[in-house]
């Protein structure tokens, strides 16, 4: 009895996994949600989504309480917001340590959210695989992930992926790219070391 159990059990471990497929490499940097892009500038971000989706550009809605920026020394806003029809984006931005002199801040993680209705799940699945294609980590999941270097078992899919990222679940999307946090990370640490001096 037992060994007919374990034989099933490694025949479904065996089907599930070949219809995990190859994990397939995408270049996140290429994608957008909503026209926005990791990377862009503030005004190029609210540019792209007040033109994706056919809105005016006051209808964004700026960080109200803006932060100091570690690299200009200026306030600027960490984020913006945009309510179209049921679903909400978020864009957050991150002083621009890479390139300060192009743009003072640049896109770092957008967000798009809807409520969390089967219909809205179905929905939102369906539009991700259309727009960005099959993902890194198969279909086989709740959790869909498209990334470069993605893991050869679809089960992590890009979890230990250090560049971005552009993830699914249930009704959140999400794209992201943890090097523009890493780099104030390092010239924060670059302004504060200096030599012993006893």
């Amino acid at each position: 009895m037992r060994k007919t159990v374990y034989t099933v059990m490694l025949l479904a471990f065996i089907v599930g996994t070949s219809y995990a497929g190859t994990p397939r490499a995408v270049d996140a940097t290429r994608l957008d949600i909503a026209g926005v892009r990791l990377g862009m500038s503030q005004a190029e971000a609210i540019q792209a989504i007040s033109s994706a989706l056919g809105i005016n550009q006051d209808e964004v809605v700026l960080d109200k309480y803006p932060r100091e920026n570690l690299i200009s020394g200026k306030k600027d806003p960490a984020y913006f917001k945009v309510a179209h029809g049921i679903g909400k984006f978020i864009v957050y931005l991150e002083p621009n340590a890479l390139n300060p002199s192009i743009s003072p801040t640049v896109v770092n993680h957008i967000k798009y959210e809807m409520p969390w209705t089967p219909e809205n799940v179905q929905s939102m699945k369906e539009a991700a695989i259309k727009k960005y294609g099959q993902p890194s980590n198969g279909t086989i999941g709740t959790t869909y992930e498209w990334c470069i270097e993605p893991s050869d078992n679809p089960g992590i899919g890009c979890g230990f992926v250090k560049g971005p990222v552009l993830s699914y679940f249930g009704t959140l999307l999400e794209l992201s790219d943890p090097k523009y946090r890493q780099a104030v990370i390092d010239f924060n640490n670059k302004q504060n070391s200096a030599k012993p001096s006893f």
